[in-house]
Formats: C-alpha cells, structure tokens, sequence
C-alpha cells in the first residue's frame, strides 16, 4: 500500500512542484480497532483482542493495587519518580495521604516493582500490616525473606538479643552492597486495632532501634492516613525514651504527601485500563462527566475505581443477556443506571441487602451485626477492622444467614477475605470508604453502647475458650444482668463462643449463689454436706492444677524450653491419671483426658532437647566426647573440669588451670585436656603483665603438666592435631597472628612437622557422620539432612553457642554456650513411628485387608500391589492407565477379594492370588460407589443417564434402584447395613436416602462444595468433608453435631476408626488430624512434611495405624498412640534428666515411677 502511494502519489506532485512524501499515521491503539494493510502474501498473525469476564476486569474496584497489578495502574507515574528518589535518600519515608488517595497502590504496584527492575540488589521484604499483634506480622515477612525473627517480647528490643537490629545485622554482614527494604502498610490500625501499649512500644521500638543503627541499609515506607497522623506521631513520642524523642524531627523530613489527582492522571486512570482490554467509552464525553464527579472529591479514588469496575460489569451482563458480540463499550445508560460514582458503592451495598432481606428479612438483622463487628472504634475516625473468620461463626439458627451475607458481599466485592501472619483467615471491608459512606455510621451511633460491650465480651470470651477456665468467666461482671438481657432479647448479637461464655457465665453465677445458700444451710443443719462440697473444691482445684500444666507445657513448647514443657506435660498426665479414689464420683469432663492427650502428642513429638548437664557456674568454652561416645568432658572460663556419662551423670568435676582460660581443646580420645590460661591483675582482668601458660591435664590422675610459659601476646586459642600427638597454638592480636606448633613433651616442632590443619576456633558448620549439616548463628543452629532439606531449626537458650560436637552416630548434638549448661540434642528418637509405601508410579488410594496385615496400593500407571506392612511387595495386578481418572482399591471385609476401579469407568473384581473374578459393564452406568455387604459379597453401585440409581452384585444383577429427582449424583456411601445411602451431588449437596427414594435428610451447613460424605461403623452417624475447609459430623436427621476445623480451603478427605471413636481428617498442606467424637476435641496431629492435596486416607483394620497419600503420592503409616503409651514415651525422653539432673525438684524426680 506504501509503495503504491509512493509511485502514485509522490511522483503526481514533484511535477507540481510541491512533492508530498506519503506516510502511515499510528491510529491510537485500540481506538475501536486499527484499519490494517498487509503485503500479498503476508501471514495473517494479528492477535485476537483479549477475552472479558470477570476475572479479567481491569479495575480494582475497592480493593488496592498490588504489586501484580503494576500494568494496569496508571495515573501515577511521575509521584512514583518521586517517591522513588524520596526513599533512595531517605531512611523513612511516611507515605501520607487522605483516606482514599492510592496510598498503599502507589507504593505496592507503582515504587516497589521500579525499585525491583532498577534496583536488582535491593531486598524488599513482603509488605506488611500492623493488624492487632504487629511483631508476629513482622516475623512473617522476615522468614519470609529467611531473615532471623525478632523476639515477640513485651519489653524494649534493647532488652533482647533477637531483635530487628540484630536481624539487619546479621543480613548486613552476608549482604554488604545491598538495601532492605520494609513497607508497612495502614499503619495507623497501631491505634485502631492493636490494643496492647506493650506490643506498640516493643514495635515501634524496634523499627526506632532498627533505623537509628542501619539508617544506610535499611528504608522503611510506612502509609498513614491523614487524619491519624497527628495520633501516630503523638504515639512514637510517647512510647520512646527521651533520648529517642529526635523522631519528631525525622517524621518532618520523612513526610511524602499524596495529592489529588489531576483531571489529565484521572483521564489516565479511567482510560488506560479500558484500552488494556480493547474497550472504550461512549459517548466519548462519559470520561469527562467521571472526571467532574471526582475532580474535587477528596479520597475519591476508591469509589472511582468501584463504580468502573461496575460499569465493566455491566457490559459482561449486557454481552451475555444479548448472547451475540456487541461492541466492547462502556455506556451512558450503565453509568446512569449504578447511580453514578458517588452512589455506586452506596447503591450496591443496598441491593446486595434488599435481595437478602426479600429472601428472608432475618438478613437485615444478620447484616447489622456482620458489619458493625467490621468497624474499629480506636482512635476516634471510622476504620475498617480485619474480623477473624472464628469470631463469625454463630449458633446454628443463625450461621447460615451470616454466612450467606459474606459470601453476597464477597462477590460483590465489598468484603475481602485474607490470611494473617498465623494463617488464621479473616474478612474485613474492602475499603474505609463502605466504612464511613454506607450506613454504619448511622448503625454506630445507634447503638454505641452495644458495640462497646460487644468489644469487650469477645476477647474475654475467645480467652475463656482458649483456656477452659472457671475463673476467666464473667459471673462476678456486673455486666453481666446486661448480656444476660442481649441473650433473651430479638436483637442477640451474640456469636457462638460469646453465646456460650454468657451461658456459662449465668450458670456460674446461678450456680455460686446456690453454693453460698447451701454452704449457709449446712452451717445450720451440720457439717455433712460440708464435706461434699469440700471433694467439688477439692475436684475443681486438681481440674485447675492439670489445665495449668497443660497450658504450661504447651507455652513452653512455644518459647523452645523443651524440658520444661516435658516435665509440664507429665505432669498433667500423671495427675489425670493417678486421679484420687476418693474423688471417684467427681471425675472430670472426658474433654479433659482429650486435651491432656493432644499436649502429650505436641510435645513427644515437638521436643529435641533430651538432656541438660548442669554444674559449671561459668561460661563453658570445650566440650568432648570420647570415640565410644559414653563419656562428655567439660571445661569453662574458670577453669573448672568436669567428666559426664551419656546419661547425664556427673562423674567427677576438678579445679583446673587458674587464671583466666582463654581457650580449650580435648584430644580425640579424651584423655587429655589442652588449655592456655592468662594471669590477672589485682582488677581481675588481663593486662601488659598477664602470663600465658599452655598446660596439657590427663583427665584420668588429674594431674596438670606445664608445657611453656610466659608465651608473650593476647587471645592465644590452642588445638590439638587430628590424632591428638600434638598441639598448635595462635596469637591472633594481630592481622597476621602468630602460630606455633608443640608435641606434647613441650618442645616447639615446625609447621611441616605438625599433622593436619589445627582448628582453633569453633566451626560454624559441622558435619556428622550419617550425613547431617548443622550451622550456628549466636544461640541457634540449623540441622539439614544430607539432600539440603532442612530438618529443625532450634533456639538452644544458651545466650551463644562457644562449643558443640555431634554423637558417632549423627543422632544426637551437644552444645555448650555462655548460660554455662551443656544440652544434648536428640533428632531420631522422638521422630513420628512412621513407615512408607512407594512402587514405580505414585499411588492414589490404598485399602487395608480386614483380617491380615496386608495393604493394596493403586497406582498411576493402572496397576494395583499387594504389600506386607513391613514394606514388603507381595503380588502386583496388572492394569492399564487410563488418563484423567483416579485409581482405586478396596478389600472385601474377608479379606478374600479385591475390588479395583478406574475413575468412573471399569470395575474388576480379584481374588489374592491374581485371578479376575467379574468386571463391570458399561451398560450399567456410571460408577459412583463400590463396596462389600458385611457377608463380604461384592455391591456396585451405578448411576444411569435417566437419573436411577442401581445396586449390582457380583452377577451384575440388580438388586435395588431408585430415582433421586433432580440430583446428579456423582458419589454414593451405603450404610453398613446397606439400608441407606448418602449421595454427593454434582452441586456440591449432599442428601440421605432410603432405597424407595424417600429423602431423609439434606446435610445443610457447609458453605461451600462437599467433596466426601461416609457413614460411621455403627450406621448411626454421617461425617463430611467441605470445600471451604471443615468437615462436619451429623445425625440420621440431617442434624449438625460438631465441626472440626483448621484446613485452608480445598478438597478434604475425612475417615472413621474401626471403633467410631475417633474422626481422621485431612487437608491441604498434607496434614492429618484426629478428633474424638464423643468431646469433639483434637486429639493428635500427624503432618507428612508434603503441602498440597490429600488423596487417602484410613485406619488399619486395628485402629492403631492412620494411613494417608500426599500430593507426593506416597502411602505413609502413623502409628496411633494411646493416653498410656504417650505418657511412656515421653517418660522415656526425660528419664536421664530426671535421674541425673541436680536442680529437679524432688517431686518431678518420682514422675515416671512406674511408667
């Protein structure tokens, strides 16, 4: 087309004597599409305009741009040069804006991908928000970026050794050339969600420390909305030491202010996301009326960005109510029919709850107390506040109506849901603007004093939850009469834990009055019933004392005091389990023995350190271990010697060297101790004058031999050779440092001479012979196995780690450090009973033999093996793989045949030596359940295209069928006697049926899809599994009777034991938990170390096993322990320390008397 232009045209006009050269004009990208031209010939390559729905929609509405989004967030790019070069130069830098003004979007989507692409070196750390615990949110982002966490301690980081400090230190020193990086996001919920002053001054104390040391490495970003500036600011100051107090100067300097936007970034705002897409407005002046809503309108943004990404919905609903292409067009009629954008987020706030409360009008009331729980009331300014998704679950009456109200204002995209630092999910507004523009202000101001009250009652109700304690109730509030009232009354905003700690709380009262009358009436009458209430007393006080230890074991668990939280454990155990005779007929409430075993599970299986060896009162600076690894000798700065035997007992401690001991070694064999001491003036210090002195100690006659003296320098460190023949010695005072090499006669041999490289200091890496790396830093160690995986991380609590050395069989670590104690670490003994089953291709399910000790694997490539529990391959049935669908595998209850299924497809049935007995027909449909009758005859179940479910036997006959209406049944499980069926429907429901059709029950109560429904071994209970992350245990009346939570959402499997006693659950992350049915408390944990989907999962026939495939499709069998056998090994891990350790109370000595 050029050329012809050039040849026509061109050449037309020289002759004219005004030439015109042709040229092609770019049409505006997307301006309703591009006229093209291609040469003959030419490919037709142009890529299609990109497809719409709503997961593309190109505005956030109230939702912040994060930093994904960086390619469609415009309007910004010349304050994002700016604050770019305001951070480089700044150690703080405090973002501050109105509500409203892109804040947090400038920084997430706009400063930090320009400082990833122009700044590779930097480290950014992930952004962060105060929320109501700062430091935990903090610790997350710094192991995150595999920075050392800083200490959660209510005291300033001064006080602490694990602070942010120390952190950028540590960092500083790997990363010399390099900047971090901390943006922390709404920092002003410091004042409206985080309520303990103790954690604000531990934070901010922090972050002060942190930027006064590092303030060339370190850039802190922090957004603050306007109005809770002058509150923030007032905060720091108050909570920091005088000498602190120069912050209110480098706030001034710090601030950045986001202003307004300009009518032409509006314009950018509004259309470039539009073009993105290949859509535009029309009438063309539909932009120019958005830009006049907004141009004057402080803090607009987010309700410009909700009303485009209405539009941009509406035009979906226009494109698919048509059902033909229309034009890609934002129009004037949407625009006018959301209310413009001042009314837009208003309006469909209002809709979402006009379509609710049509529904059913308990969803006014349910709204009202969903949304007033999502304001904060701190710091004077209406807040969004981050509500826990447990403070939403409600009584069953009204759960489900709350539950529906967040998910409608979910899709509206007026709620969000997240995740904290902990993991724990939460729901809060999209944005301050619904906060303070919708009617919640209006519904504060109503009932202000409610709100207050509701603020206080939910932190003391969650405290009581936690730890199930008499005391912690409100009996003696004198609000109480006032809940009381809120309880009987028709607007009861009580969730399920606040209903129940108002309950409790009356009854105690009740219950303490009536004590009072009858401790009066006893009085009078005699002292007989006097005495029962002095075995109640007596009841409630022991039931305190093991919920104490309980609590105890499980707090020191956290804080790494593994002994402690043993000995705590064993404790509350022992007390449950020695429980008086005479208390016989006040035993406490089975829920007791349920949590006491779930912390005898955490701690066996939670604990490294096994013992603890204390009798030095100075910093022990070498440790030993003879080749046999029976014997530990030690030494400290003060020269005192000390022999151990593995099991923690003391053999004999000596004075050694006098003078101060500036270092230590022990040779091989330990028989021999090497030391170099220095003299001290009458200060008690090393001075000018100080004599060295290397002297050689034979640990068997303790008798010293001085080798040399008066050895001139400072820090002189001392090793022997590998094989212990001889020593080398280092001054280090100097850059170069002097060595010099000894036999042990004293004579001075050459370094040729000398065997080996002496070590003089302690490794920062060591290595154990079965292939284990553990690395030191201060007072913790890391322990790797030999691929590089990491196997624990441990605060050892010595203040600093001076030496370690590792058992002759890699099991076991003893470090020594400047607390004076050695501690041996154990890392095999207490690890999970564990075995694995793998074949060439991962497997997908298992099934058990009932009556021998055999386990049946199906595997990816369609075959099925037989194994012995002891790993041991037994037979294989050959199979076919078929692509996209799921093996299976189930014995028949004689353990005689082996039922194997692919997907939805082919049944086969074996017997155990391989032959093929019968196989499915598709005729018969649609497999959705296979099975044995408790005869062991083999039952099919199917499905057919008209809707009829059908029960076949081994002759492929059929022996019942029925029609469930309007259910696409994907999944059947038939009741143990084969009378009921619960179905999984193709909608994610799940009902309960006889075989003449009638339906039972409909099991309602999950919020999302159900992927498993099973029946118990008694027939008498149903148990499911949710998509949203629960399963549920029901009644044959579709009534809920427990629900067992703690999954993130996804696919779960969930399983009876052969006795009915305990639930197994499963789900993402590949951790399996258990449950008692009879207290609904959890009662162990077992975790595969894999994340990701759980496939299988079941009890061995004897209940003593839980078997489970991971996302790795690996089979992997946990032993089940009991209260007994917990107790017993745990007993066993401390059994030396309770023996040989000298500051063991007397009572704690006797614990495991026994056992």
């Amino acid at each position: 087309f050029y050329s012809y232009l050039r040849d026509r045209v061109e050449t037309a006009t020289i002759e004219r004597e005004k030439r015109q050269t042709p040229g092609l004009w770019h049409l505006k990208k997307h301006d309703r599409g591009e006229y093209i031209f291609l040469t003959p010939g030419h490919e037709f390559n142009l890529k299609n305009a990109p497809p719409l729905d709503e997961l593309t929609n190109p505005y956030r509405g109230l939702e912040s741009f994060r930093e994904t989004d960086t390619q469609l967030f415009f309007g910004r790019t010349a304050l994002v040069e700016k604050l770019y070069d305001f951070v480089e130069s700044n150690c703080l830098t405090v973002v501050l804006g109105a509500s409203g003004s892109g804040k947090s979007s400038l920084v997430r989507a706009g400063l930090i991908p320009k400082l990833k692409k122009n700044k590779p070196s930097w480290r950014i750390l992930n952004p962060i928000r105060p929320g109501t615990s700062p430091l935990p949110e903090l610790n997350n982002a710094l192991k995150e970026a595999k920075l050392q966490e800083v200490e959660a301690i209510n005291t300033t980081s001064a006080e602490s050794g694990n602070n942010l400090n120390q952190s950028i230190k540590n960092w500083k020193n790997n990363n010399p050339s390099s900047k971090l990086l901390l943006f922390i996001d709404q920092s002003e919920e410091l004042i409206t969600l985080c309520k303990e002053e103790s954690e604000r001054r531990a934070f901010v104390s922090q972050l002060v420390d942190a930027m006064t040391t590092h303030s060339d490495e370190l850039r802190v970003v922090i957004t603050v909305r306007s109005d809770f500036e002058p509150q923030l600011r007032d905060l720091l100051l108050k909570l920091l030491p005088k000498e602190e107090k120069a912050i209110d100067n480098t706030w001034q300097t710090a601030r950045f202010i986001v202003p307004q936007m300009t009518r032409a970034e509006l314009r950018e705002v509004i259309e470039k996301p539009a073009e993105a897409k290949v859509m535009y407005f029309e009438p063309y002046g539909l932009v120019e009326k958005l830009i006049d809503e907004v141009a004057n309108m402080p803090g607009g943004l987010p309700l410009l960005s909700f009303a485009l990404s209405e539009l941009y919905l509406k035009y979906l609903q226009r494109q698919r109510s048509q059902r033909k292409i229309i034009n890609r067009t934002i129009t004037e009629a949407d625009y006018k029919s959301i209310g413009g954008v001042t009314q837009s987020l208003t309006q469909r706030a209002d809709e979402e709850c006009q379509k609710l409360v049509e529904k059913n009008p308990a969803y006014k009331q349910a709204i009202r107390h969903v949304m007033l729980r999502m304001v904060a009331l701190g710091g004077g300014e209406l807040a969004r506040r981050r509500v826990p998704s447990s403070e939403l679950e409600y009584p069953r009456e009204k759960d489900g109506l709350v539950k529906e109200v967040i998910r409608r204002f979910t899709a509206a995209r007026l709620l969000v849901r997240g995740e904290d630092a902990d993991g724990n999910s939460y729901v809060e507004p999209a944005h301050d603007a619904l906060v303070r523009g919708w009617k919640l202000l209006e519904w504060k101001q109503e009932d202000e004093e409610g709100l207050l009250l509701q603020r206080r009652l939910t932190p003391a109700a969650q405290e009581w939850e936690s730890k199930q304690q008499v005391r912690f109730l409100w009996h003696n509030n004198p609000r109480l009469d006032l809940l009381k009232k809120v309880s009987q009354s028709d607007d009861n905003w009580f969730n399920t834990v606040e209903a129940e700690f108002v309950e409790r709380s009356v009854r105690r009262k009740n219950f303490n009055t009536r004590r009072n009358w009858g401790v009066a009436i006893a009085v009078i009458l005699g002292l007989g019933t006097g005495l029962v209430f002095s075995l109640i007393g007596q009841r409630d006080a022991l039931i305190g004392k093991i919920q104490s230890d309980r609590q105890a074991a499980e707090a020191n668990l956290q804080l790494g005091q593994d002994l402690e939280a043993s000995l705590a454990s064993l404790r509350a155990a022992k007390s449950l389990k020695d429980w008086p005779w005479y208390l016989s007929l006040f035993k406490p409430d089975p829920k007791l023995k349920t949590q006491v075993t779930k912390t005898l599970h955490k701690v066996a299986y939670g604990v490294r350190e096994r013992n603890r060896l204390e009798k030095h009162e100075g910093r022990v600076i070498g440790i030993g271990l003879s080749p046999d690894g029976s014997k530990i000798a030690s030494v400290d700065d003060k020269g005192f010697i000390c022999l151990w035997d593995r099991s923690g007992k003391l053999l004999g401690c000596f004075p050694g060297p006098e003078g101060w001991v500036q270092s230590a070694s022990f040779n091989p064999e330990l028989s021999l101790l090497a030391t170099i001491t220095a003299s001290t003036n009458s200060y008690g210090g090393i001075g000018p004058d100080s004599i060295f002195t290397l002297s050689l100690w034979d640990l068997e006659t303790k008798q010293q031999v001085e080798l040399h003296q008066d050895i001139r320098g400072w820090a002189w460190e001392v090793s022997f050779s590998k094989d212990g023949e001889q020593l080398a010695t280092w001054d280090r005072s100097n850059d170069r440092g002097l060595f010099r090499y000894w036999d042990l006669s004293g004579q001075e041999i050459s370094e040729n001479q000398f065997k080996g490289k002496p070590q003089f200091e302690m490794p920062k890496t060591l290595h154990s012979s079965d292939g284990k790396t553990v690395t030191v830093e201060g007072d913790k160690f890391s322990l790797k196995d030999s691929s590089g995986q990491e196997i624990a991380k441990i605060n050892t609590n010595h203040s600093w780690i001076d030496s370690w050395v590792f058992s002759p069989n890699g099991q076991q670590l003893i470090t020594a450090g400047r607390d004076g104690i050695i501690r041996i670490w154990d890392f095999q003994a207490n690890q999970f009973p564990v075995k694995k089953f793998l074949g060439k291709d991962r497997v997908w399910s298992f099934s058990f033999s009932p009556v021998s000790s055999l386990l049946a694997t199906a595997e990816d490539d369609g075959n099925t093996h037989l194994w012995n529990l002891n790993g041991t391959k037994v037979r294989t049935f050959s199979g076919s793989r078929q692509s996209n669908l799921v093996p299976k595998v189930i014995f028949s209850l004689d353990g005689q045949q082996l039922a194997t299924m692919k997907g939805y497809s082919i049944v086969r049935l074996w017997n155990l030596n391989g032959k093929k007995l019968a196989e499915s027909k598709p005729s018969q449909g649609q497999i959705v359940g296979v099975g044995f009758s408790q005869d062991s005859n083999f039952l099919l179940t199917t499905v057919k295209e008209d809707g009829t479910v059908h029960l076949w036997n081994q002759e492929g006959k059929s022996l019942k069928t029925f029609s469930a209406p309007q259910s696409h049944i994907q999944q059947v499980s038939l009741s143990p006697d084969g009378s009921l069926l619960a179905t999984l429907e193709e909608e994610g429901t799940s009902h309960l049926w006889d075989w003449s059709g009638k339906s039972l029950a409909e099991l309602k109560g999950h919020t999302g899809r159900i992927d498993k429904v099973i029946f118990s071994p008694d027939g008498k209970l149903l148990a499911t599994a949710g998509r949203e992350g629960t399963a549920r245990l029901w009644d044959l009346d579709g009534k809920e009777l427990a629900q067992f939570k703690g999954y993130a959402n996804g696919a779960m499997e969930v399983s009876f034991s052969p006795d009915g006693k305990l639930l197994a659950t499963a789900g993402l992350g590949g951790i399996a938990k258990l449950w008692d049915i009879q207290t609904k408390e959890q009662v162990a944990e077992f975790n595969s170390g894999v994340g990701g989907q759980v496939f299988a999962l079941d009890f061995s026939p004897d209940g003593k096993q839980l078997a489970m495939v991971a996302n790795d499709g690996i089979v992997r069998l946990w032993k089940i322990e009991s209260f007994d056998e917990l107790m017993e090994r745990g007993c066993n891990w401390v059994r030396d320390y309770l023996e040989s350790n000298p500051n063991v109370s007397e009572s704690d000595r006797c614990l495991c008397d026994g056992v």
